[in-house]
C-alpha cells in the first residue's frame, strides 16, 4: 500500500475541555469578523478528551501536579502517527 501524502493531512483540535464547552468555543470564534472579513465556519473536528487519554499519550499534559490547567500547544503528526514537531507556548496567548 503506498504511503499517505502530506497533502491527505487533516486538521483536529483536542481539549481536555467537556464537549459542551467546545460548542461554546466554536460559537464564539465563528462569531468573529477579522479585519471585516466576515465570519468563517468552522469545519474541522473538536475532540473532547475530558478523561485526558489522549493528552496523557503525547505528553500534553504541562505539569504532574495540574491537569486542570489549559494546555496550549500544536502537535503536527504526519500519516503514520510519527510526531513532526511540537510547540507549546504561553497561556496567555
Amino acid at each position: 500500500m503506498p504511503r499517505p501524502c502530506w497533502s491527505s493531512s487533516r486538521l483536529l483540535v483536542v481539549s481536555t475541555d467537556i464537549l459542551c464547552q467546545h460548542e461554546s468555543w466554536k460559537a464564539a470564534l465563528e462569531g468573529v469578523n477579522y479585519m471585516d472579513r466576515g465570519p468563517a465556519k468552522i469545519h474541522f473536528p473538536l475532540v473532547a478528551d475530558d478523561d485526558h487519554e489522549v493528552s496523557r499519550k503525547y505528553g500534553m499534559l504541562q505539569t504532574k501536579n495540574s491537569i486542570s490547567q489549559n494546555i496550549r500547544g500544536v502537535y503536527i503528526i504526519d500519516p503514520e502517527n510519527t510526531i513532526r514537531l511540537i510547540q507549546f507556548y504561553p497561556n496567555e496567548v
